[in-house]
């Protein structure tokens, strides 16, 4: 039978029982989309939520991209959603060095997904989002950065992670690869992630409050280039409290990298 009818022979069965609502109405409840490419937000001011994380789904196993992607823009919040990509932390790509003796290649690139992405937008809240099995960085931020000279017209000054999830993923669960500024990674989980657990080299980031196990570090700092810029503004200013590092599977506890400042 269709999926109606069946839930009608239920709800006629049980429509005399006090306090019973008929499945039929919550259908509408119930998202599942499967994407092929990035559903992008550009320029906007916005919030895009769905009814519950449990209820509403994007799934890009079968795609490339981003679930989600944001560019620029001022106000954006993006909130209850479950996120699936393709590729778990058992299937994770590996890495080479260049033959430039230099730079390395990240071999998740070929076939990447991320589950959202935020390029230089002003002030961004992701809450309540969960990331499954995405092949590269999970929760992904990079844009444009200030220096002591100067100030681009756009870039990201607030983005805040409240009660999310990577499980699961091949890369990174939280990676801000840029920097960026007031990074706050609040009440979240990590399980099994293939990289880092954070990774940034943001400025002013708080890390609280959150669960890790069967990851990397919270890699603070990890700021590849040695700009001069580095002496007068820094980066990597971090408060890390109140979290719990479980000795299940991979325990790195937090690791200070290059650059980093007042930690």
């Amino acid at each position: 039978l269709p999926l109606e009818a069946m839930l009608a022979v239920v709800g006629d069965k049980f429509s005399t029982v006090e306090g019973f609502k008929p499945a039929t109405a919550q259908l509408s409840d119930f998202i599942y989309d499967r994407l092929a490419g990035s559903l992008r937000v550009a320029n906007a001011n916005i919030t895009i939520e769905g009814q519950s994380a449990g209820n509403v789904t994007l799934d890009l196993s079968d795609g490339v991209g981003s679930c989600l992607a944001v560019q620029a823009g001022g106000d954006v919040t993006i909130r209850n959603f479950t996120l699936l990509g393709h590729t778990g932390l058992a299937e994770k790509a590996g890495s080479f060095r260049m033959s430039n003796g230099v730079d390395s290649f990240w071999a998740c690139a070929l076939k990447s997904c991320s589950a959202i992405t935020v390029t230089s937008t002003e002030r961004v809240l992701i809450e309540n989002c969960h990331a499954r099995r995405m092949a590269s960085e999970a929760f992904y931020c990079q844009g444009a950065m200030r220096t002591s000279t100067n100030e681009p017209r756009q870039l990201t000054k607030s983005l805040t992670w409240l009660r999310c999830s990577a499980i699961d993923c091949a890369a990174n669960g939280f990676n801000n690869n840029d920097v960026s500024e007031n990074i706050y990674l609040l009440q979240s989980r990590v399980d099994g992630v293939g990289w880092h657990a954070y990774e940034g080299p943001a400025r002013f980031i708080r890390l609280q409050n959150n669960y890790v196990r069967n990851a990397g570090p919270f890699t603070i700092g990890d700021m590849s280039h040695r700009t001069e810029d580095l002496h007068r503004l820094g980066c990597g200013q971090a408060i890390v409290s109140g979290n719990v590092f479980e000795g299940i599977g991979r325990a790195e506890g937090v690791a200070v990298n290059h650059g980093a400042g007042e930690v």
